[in-house]
């Protein structure tokens, strides 16, 4: 759902650009001269982008598996368990089951995404986890991969290559802090008067 909402949001913020941008262009110039300048629409407009802006920023926050907001029945291996060498075998748990156990064809993979300190069996995470990666290969997690594709979607679609949600809008200010107000809030479909649910 908050990746729906986050292709919501920046369809949105496409359409009040092009409708800001068409006013910069040529609203003003020659024979649009007698046009009346919709000031208090362009004003909304604006302000609109920026809630958007905000809205995403935040979205991006909840999915970031850092924050463990998404599912914090999930069990999450803890930082002070890791140093140089990595972590105690012995302490490596699967994030849905609890288990350590490990058998074959039920292996337990550790996500390589920094900060996420998950680990799965393969038949734990969703979707199965049929292939076990090399040894040289990266294994990111389902959410973790989720994250980064809505990250990868918001950066291309404002030409940005932020790597965080920390980072994106930087003209919004300083993000809000991990435990931030608005944790728990309902979505208000009423900031976006066109946002329709599937």
């Amino acid at each position: 759902r908050l990746s729906r909402r986050i292709k919501h949001r920046l369809t949105r913020i496409r359409y009040l650009q092009t409708f800001l941008d068409a006013y910069e262009e040529d609203g003003w110039g020659g024979s649009a001269h007698r046009k009346l300048k919709p000031t208090k629409e362009l004003d909304k407009s604006m302000q609109q982008i920026l809630d958007a802006k905000k809205a995403i920023r935040e979205d991006l926050r909840r999915l970031d598996p850092a924050q463990a907001l998404l599912d914090p029945t999930e069990i999450r291996m803890r930082e002070e368990d890791f140093d140089e060498g990595g972590i105690d075998v012995d302490k490596v748990v699967c994030a849905v089951c609890g288990s350590g156990e490990a058998v074959m064809g039920n292996d337990i993979l550790m996500c390589d995404l920094k900060n996420c300190y998950r680990a799965y069996h393969q038949q734990c995470h969703h979707p199965r986890v049929d292939a076990l990666p090399t040894d040289d290969e990266d294994w990111v997690c389902c959410q973790c991969s989720h994250y980064c594709e809505c990250l990868e979607e918001v950066n291309d679609s404002f030409g940005t290559h932020h790597a965080s949600w920390e980072k994106m809008f930087p003209e919004l200010g300083e993000a809000p802090e991990e435990a931030g107000a608005g944790d728990d809030e309902e979505y208000d479909s009423q900031e976006d008067d066109d946002y329709q649910p599937l």
